[in-house]
C-alpha cells in the first residue's frame, strides 16, 4: 500500500514538471509593441472628439486603436458621486471619413462585492470589460 502511494506522489511530480516545461515553452500571446503607437495618436485624439460632439453622458476612460477600429471604454456617473455607475464600450469605425459607432455594450456595475464583467463581440474584435467593488 505504501509502494502504491509513492508511485502515485512520483507519477503527480513528473506530471507537474512535464506541465511547466510544456508551458514555458508556449507564447504568452501578448507583444512587446504597443498597440497604441504614435501614430495612431492623431486618430485617437480626432475620434474622441468626434465622440464628445455626440453626447456629453459618457466620459472616456480609455481608447485603444485596433486595426482599422477604435476602442472606447466609457462611464456614466450619478450627480454628486465620483464612481462610474455604469461602464459602456464601443467600437467606433471610420468610413469615407466620417466616425460611427459599429457596435455598444452597456455594463452595470456588480450590485456585490466583487468583479463584474461584460463582452461585446463584433466579427473582427472580442472585448471583455468590467470593474471590481466593494459592496
Amino acid at each position: 500500500m505504501k509502494k502504491n502511494s509513492y508511485m502515485a506522489l512520483y507519477l503527480a511530480l513528473l506530471m507537474v514538471i512535464a506541465l511547466v516545461g510544456c508551458s514555458a515553452g508556449a507564447p504568452n500571446g501578448t507583444s512587446d509593441k504597443s498597440s497604441s503607437t504614435t501614430s495612431d495618436q492623431p486618430i485617437l485624439q480626432e475620434s474622441a472628439e468626434w465622440f464628445k460632439e455626440q453626447t456629453t453622458y459618457y466620459e472616456i476612460i480609455s481608447s485603444e486603436v485596433c486595426g482599422d477600429q477604435i476602442v472606447f471604454l466609457t462611464g456614466t456617473k450619478s450627480p454628486g458621486t465620483d464612481g462610474y455607475q455604469n461602464l459602456q464600450a464601443f467600437v467606433v469605425k471610420q468610413t469615407d471619413g466620417d466616425y460611427e459607432v459599429a457596435a455598444m455594450k452597456d455594463g452595470e456595475r456588480g450590485v456585490s462585492a466583487g468583479f463584474s464583467a461584460h463582452v461585446l463581440a463584433t466579427d473582427a474584435l472580442t472585448i471583455v470589460f468590467g470593474d471590481t467593488s466593494d459592496s
